[in-house]
């Protein structure tokens, strides 16, 4: 069994993608169809082949696909092949947002009821728009449980918008397929990318002056590049929110995940919202930073041991209905 190599059980997450950039050549890519079983045969030969499997299954909601991810993990791990992002089975806005409450961190759920002038901010509750599940055939739509998930009204990432409370149909409020937000801004238009990968940190300070907060290469954009024990201890010395720090160390502790990023928004005050969850970023076809990336992939290397995540009863990791 290879102890280097990691085995990629992937999905329309491939080129220019974070994790294709931080493995490189460790990386062995198997393609997969989300939506049928994986072959007994091709599941022996990973067990027999690799010390690490990570699925990189670019769909927003995995609980009923057709490929059972969950069974799987749980089959590799009686195996003793360590798992990368097997066990979250749903990142979509809302459940995100769930599991933040259950861990204690703030959420940016909001209620119809409140004031009539609140800016709110009108998504897919799908990640990116849903621009994947939208585009799939009838009948894996059917499979995987898709049908009101995909909201026709919206028709991708570019098309969020922020509206006045008192300007929203009710109905939208019941519409699974919509996810509803308070809007969260600074005067500075700053934000936060935090790429995690096992217990290592990259804290990305951005700027963007647009609603939909995205990287842009702004020359203020700053990296910090730090972990978990550091983090804990105090003793990483970045200029940097104690707060935000804190609530990174909590949401890594106490989340199924093993690698992927996170957006934050600010208000400016110390608050600050963690708003998506992506265990498959993209990060472009042009080289990143040798360093960077090595650092992450030593995340990889080294299993994290989640001591607090087991304990949490989390939506993360629940199959959806």
């Amino acid at each position: 069994m290879s102890g280097d190599r990691v085995a990629v059980l992937e999905w329309k997450a491939w080129e220019g993608f974070l994790l294709t950039h931080v493995l490189g050549n460790d990386a062995e890519r198997i393609e997969v169809d989300p939506f049928r079983e994986l072959p007994s045969e091709e599941f022996d030969r990973i067990c027999d082949s690799f010390a690490t499997v990570c699925f990189q299954i670019n769909l927003s909601v995995r609980g009923r696909l057709p490929l059972r991810i969950r069974d799987l993990t749980n089959r590799f791990v009686e195996r003793g092949v360590f798992v990368v992002n097997g066990f979250v089975q749903d990142i979509r806005k809302s459940t995100l947002q769930t599991h933040l409450e259950t861990i204690g961190l703030p959420s940016v759920k909001v209620t119809p009821s409140g004031s009539s002038h609140e800016v709110l901010f009108v998504k897919t509750d799908l990640n990116y728009g849903g621009d994947l599940e939208r585009h799939l055939p009838p009948e894996s739509i059917a499979a995987a449980g898709f049908e009101r998930l995909i909201s026709p009204e919206i028709k991708g990432a570019y098309y969020y918008k922020t509206a006045l409370r008192e300007t929203l149909p009710a109905e939208i409020w019941n519409d699974p397929a919509i996810m509803i937000e308070k809007y969260i801004d600074n005067a500075e238009n700053s934000f936060y990318r935090v790429y995690f990968s096992g217990e290592r940190v990259i804290i990305v300070k951005a700027f963007a002056a647009r609603i939909i907060k995205k990287l842009s290469n702004d020359p203020r954009d700053t990296n910090y590049v730090s972990d978990l024990e550091h983090l804990k201890a105090g003793r990483d010395q970045l200029e940097l929110s104690e707060t935000l720090k804190r609530n990174l160390v909590t949401f890594l502790e106490q989340s199924a995940v093993e690698f992927g990023c996170l957006d934050i928004v600010h208000d400016g005050n110390d608050n600050f919202y963690i708003v998506d969850l992506n265990l498959t970023p993209y990060a472009g076809r042009r080289p990143i930073d040798s360093f960077l990336t090595n650092f992450l992939r030593a995340g990889l290397g080294n299993p994290p041991q989640r001591k607090l995540s087991d304990l949490v009863n989390s939506p993360l990791t629940a199959v959806a209905d």
